[in-house]
């Protein structure tokens, strides 16, 4: 049998693909607004989000909506069993 993805390895896997569909809201580059905000969330088995919330605000109401979003917008993620909490990162270096 060949073993499959690491835990680790599929943490962060999770942790990319929700990255890759976060939204840098436009009002919070405008105002130079960054942070990490932690989402808590458990996977469904085919690979979406459920139960998505805030557990660690960034200090902005802007910036954890728009992590909360990219949580629940990015797909097939790897299943990983219980509740997860992941920071989702603001860098304004990151922008383009």
């Amino acid at each position: 049998m060949v073993p499959g993805p690491t835990l680790d390895a599929r943490l962060a896997e999770i942790q990319r693909r929700i990255q890759a569909a976060l939204v840098y809201p436009p009002i919070a580059r405008k105002r130079g607004l960054g942070g990490e905000t932690h989402v808590a969330f458990t996977l469904t088995a085919e690979g979406r989000a459920h139960g998505v919330e805030t557990v660690e605000t960034s200090g902005s109401p802007t910036l954890d909506r728009a992590a909360e979003d990219a949580v629940a917008g990015a797909r097939d993620l790897p299943f990983v069993h219980g509740r997860l909490v992941v920071p989702v990162r603001f860098d304004l270096r990151d922008v383009p």
